[in-house]
């Protein structure tokens, strides 16, 4: 996407993340597990442990376990 701005490159990512994440929603409802898809998480600590870099971004995050 070299010919896309560059806020609506972080746009169409931030889309295709929860699309992402409604993917997993749905096989962990399969599954019997448990999932939570988080706005609110600290993105730049984040992005600095998985050491992102060029462009790339922590748009969310989602966990997925067992219920209690």
């Amino acid at each position: 996407m070299t010919d896309v701005a560059s806020e609506d490159r972080r746009l169409y990512g931030s889309v295709d993340a929860a699309f992402a994440g409604q993917n997993v929603y749905l096989y962990c409802a399969s599954e019997g597990l448990a999932t939570v898809f988080r706005g609110a998480v600290e993105r730049e600590s984040l992005a600095r442990a998985m050491q992102l870099s060029g462009g790339r971004f922590v748009a969310f995050a989602q966990t997925v376990g067992y219920p209690a």
